[in-house]
């Protein structure tokens, strides 16, 4: 069925200016950045003051199933409003609440990222000398070609199926960010430091020197005090010097401490220099270092110790001597034999969630084409489970 995309929904845009944001609460402005891969991250999102709030909401509040997206730089950038958050729509970012008679809001969403939509916004957009944006005012008009109902449902279901499982390990390895930064938060401090179990890699290497296999880790692919890395890029796309590490480094965002930016490599690859490696001595150590070097107080201390007004850095001398639990401590040892397997298990998670992420990707257009039917898509989502499963056994 051909027909606009106001008669699929109605368009709100966001504010053409900025309120005053605040730190703490659960009041959220929404900004362009938090829109990943189909996904808010609801972490790099302001808070309101409940006045504003009431102000910034009073012509348009995102409710659940809306298609959060993107309309000024960032162009393609979508997602779907989560339930029982409480927003309003930042700078540079609109809303499509869906008519839910004529469109299915989850394919609504997989529509919006489907490669022959993404390349229709590109035509679309227009490119300035400061920023490209796409003219929210014409949208409404312009065409769209969407099946029934029932078969957007369908659709809907088996790349659904794919997400949810995603989302499911995603919960389980937030769960075990949170157990292991607070089991590690309980430990007694000692006489020990830092530097006793860790020390700081440096291995820097040349783009023509990168292996295509390895995986590029920059300070946008961490999600703020989270100890797991489930993004990454390939090398090719690098230009200047990077740092060399191993699976079991703690990578440290040096840039801008306070973004609380460390986690666990799950894998050998290449990191920007704005990134401290650092390497335990003892690799049984390997989840007590990326521990502490995660926990507030090393941050903490990271930060007030950076050098540099609007881009300050840390560096390892600022961290090193930080006290640290005593590794041969009967709690220490129980606990780095506990936070290992966690490790083990969040690795492994996704690790499983990029094999089903490819699988949704490649189902997408094919779908969205009509060059597959729903069922042959059923069958190709069975098979990535079943893949998944055998590794598993394997190992």
């Amino acid at each position: 069925m051909i027909c606009q995309l106001k008669d699929i929904g109605r368009i709100y845009d966001g504010p053409h200016a900025t309120p005053k944001r605040i730190n703490t609460g659960n009041l959220y402005f929404l900004n362009i950045s938090g829109l990943s891969n189909g996904r808010l991250n609801l972490s790099t999102a302001d808070r309101l003051s409940p006045a504003d709030f009431r102000t910034w909401t009073r012509r348009v509040q995102p409710r659940q199933g809306d298609l959060l997206f993107s309309y000024e730089t960032r162009i393609g950038e979508a997602a779907l409003m989560p339930p029982k958050i409480d927003a309003a729509l930042g700078r540079r970012m609109a809303l499509l609440r869906p008519d839910r008679s004529a469109i299915d809001p989850r394919y609504l969403l997989y529509f919006w990222l489907s490669p022959r939509w993404q390349s229709f916004l590109q035509e679309r957009t227009l490119y300035g000398a400061t920023v490209n944006r796409i003219p929210i005012g014409e949208m409404p008009n312009w065409p769209i070609n969407i099946p029934a109902i029932a078969t957007q449902e369908k659709i809907s279901e088996v790349l659904g199926s794919l997400d949810d499982k995603i989302a499911a390990n995603n919960e389980v390895v937030s769960a075990s960010n949170e157990l292991i930064r607070n089991l590690y938060r309980a430990l007694p401090t000692s006489s020990r430091l830092l530097n006793d179990v860790a020390s700081l890699a440096k291995n820097n290497e040349q783009p023509n020197q990168f292996l295509s296999d390895k995986r590029l880790i920059g300070l946008e692919h961490f999600d703020s005090k989270s100890l797991w890395l489930p993004h990454s890029s390939t090398p090719d796309t690098a230009t200047s010097t990077k740092t060399k590490f191993q699976a079991g480094d703690t990578l440290f965002g040096k840039l801008r401490p306070y973004f609380h930016k460390v986690a666990i490599a799950p894998f050998d690859g290449y990191c920007s220099t704005d990134i401290l490696v650092l390497r335990a001595k003892n690799p049984l150590h390997s989840s007590l270092v990326a521990a502490a070097a995660n926990s507030d107080a090393v941050v903490q201390q990271a930060v007030n110790s950076s050098n540099g007004t609007r881009m300050p850095r840390a560096k390892w001398n600022d961290i090193e001597s930080c006290p640290i639990p005593d590794p041969d401590a009967p709690a220490t040892l129980e606990f780095i034999e506990f936070a290992g397997a966690l490790v083990q298990d969040a690795t492994a998670r996704l690790k499983e969630n990029i094999t089903l992420a490819k699988t949704r990707d490649e189902l997408l257009p094919l779908l969205m084409s009509g060059k597959i039917t729903v069922r042959e898509a059923g069958q190709e989502a069975a098979a990535a489970g079943a893949q998944i499963q055998s590794e598993e056994n394997e190992v």
